[in-house]
């Protein structure tokens, strides 16, 4: 089983400031494949603190400084993954230099294109998509056996959630008092 316990901050891996982990369950056979490290605020602080920092001179780098930057990710896959297959990095890196070179490939660009070319808003587009996939559902109803394991699938994910959340003792309220607090005393 893999592990990432550590962050990727300011140029270095560092542990987490509150160690918590968390194992991550392979979907196909909800098996543990793999123990993360999950962050804290203080870990959010130092890692927004660190990007505000670099923001300044990353901003003023070209298209052609940011693509050679991505060139170099396959090989930063080779050594993320270590003795492991880095084909799912490879594949992350292509797709984000693909996308550099030619930025009507992002979804955005997709539609944004579509919407002017259909004279719909966005809300109309998906509005328009949304019924496209309701009818194409309708059409080709799930078998009963994938619509079984799909409850059961869900039942477990619900309880799971109920377990995260019966180890939160901060009420929703008391969650949104903190969250909004962040803003306000940032816009003062």
């Amino acid at each position: 089983m893999r592990e990432y316990t550590q962050f990727y901050i300011n140029g270095q891996w560092v542990d987490p400031v509150a160690p918590q982990t968390l194992e991550v369950l392979d979907p196909s056979t909800e098996e543990a494949c793999a123990t993360i490290s999950l962050g804290s605020e203080a870990d959010v602080d130092l890692a927004v603190a660190a990007a505000k920092a670099a923001f300044e001179s990353f901003s003023q780098t070209s298209v052609e400084e940011r693509v050679a930057m991505l060139e170099r990710m396959a090989e930063i896959a080779e050594w993320f993954t270590g003795q492991g297959s880095a084909d799912d990095y490879r594949r992350v890196a292509t797709e984000a230099q693909e996308k550099f070179a030619d930025p009507d490939r992002t979804l955005s660009a997709r539609m944004l294109r579509e919407m002017e070319e259909s004279g719909l808003s966005y809300s109309q587009l998906a509005l328009r998509y949304s019924r496209q996939w309701h009818a194409q559902h309708l059409n080709d109803p799930l078998s009963e056996e994938a619509s079984t394991r799909l409850t059961a699938e869900a039942e477990q994910s619900i309880q799971r959630q109920h377990a995260i959340e019966a180890q939160d003792s901060e009420t929703l309220e008391e969650y949104l008092s903190l969250f909004y607090r962040q803003y306000q005393a940032h816009d003062a």
